[in-house]
């Protein structure tokens, strides 16, 4: 980590892919198997020392901690807009049908919808995607939704650290999005590679993730990269 901003964005995403997001006893991860509870004690440091893009069974994974660190920037204003969010959802009624949770879609949806107002970012619809929706190479589970407000371009971020994915998710967080909404999207969903054989690179994505080989030589390719 080169700067401050980056410790300061990395110990945040650390604290995200730490928490406690709970236990069910209907879901499937036993006694220790959720992934919170896998990665208790890591560190920032400790992610980042975990390879960027590796085979995993012989299928090309990405790490979604890094490709949030390269993607994300939490700061000062970012720190006081996620602390808006919670206080007003601590606002809200607290009955024991309320929808208003930390970790909801509809409740940070609505947050930036009706409260901040918040515009799109260029064609991007204001909604909240969940990975698990769509083919990508990610090790872990994220919602996020991307949204303009005052001038910049943000990205609300909850993480999976449960067993069922219907639940387990940690509280959201609001980050500066410091790339473009299309780039952070095909690094979920592509790859570069390199073939030794043919010394070259070529690009590939999620439909060629398993044991990816080379176009030109079909050969298996050796150093896979980001982009």
């Amino acid at each position: 980590m080169n700067t401050a901003l980056e410790k300061y964005t990395a110990n945040k995403l650390a604290e995200m892919w730490t928490e406690n997001t709970g236990m069910h006893m209907l879901d499937s991860g036993g006694d220790n198997g959720r992934q919170w509870q896998r990665n208790a004690g890591m560190t920032a440091k400790d992610f980042l020392a975990q390879p960027d893009i590796y085979l995993s069974d012989g299928i090309v994974t990405r790490n979604t901690f890094q490709l949030c660190l390269r993607a994300l920037e939490f700061d000062a204003d970012t720190e006081r807009l996620t602390n808006r969010f919670r206080a007003w959802v601590d606002s809200m009624p607290n009955d024991y049908d309320s929808e208003y949770y930390y970790n909801s879609a509809g409740t940070v949806y609505k947050f930036i919808t009706e409260v901040l107002e918040a515009e799109q970012i260029e064609s991007s619809p204001l909604d909240i995607e969940n990975s698990y929706n769509y083919d990508n190479l990610l090790d872990s589970v994220i919602m996020f939704g991307f949204f303009k407000y005052q001038g910049v371009d943000y990205v609300a971020l909850s993480k999976h650290g449960g067993a069922d994915v219907r639940g387990g998710y940690s509280d959201f967080v609001f980050f500066e999005l410091a790339c473009e909404r299309e780039e952070f999207i095909m690094d979920q969903i592509s790859f570069s590679a390199y073939c030794e054989n043919c010394d070259s690179h070529d690009s590939f994505d999620t439909f060629e993730a398993e044991e990816p080989k080379c176009r030109a030589c079909e050969e298996p390719v050796k150093e896979l990269m980001s982009f």
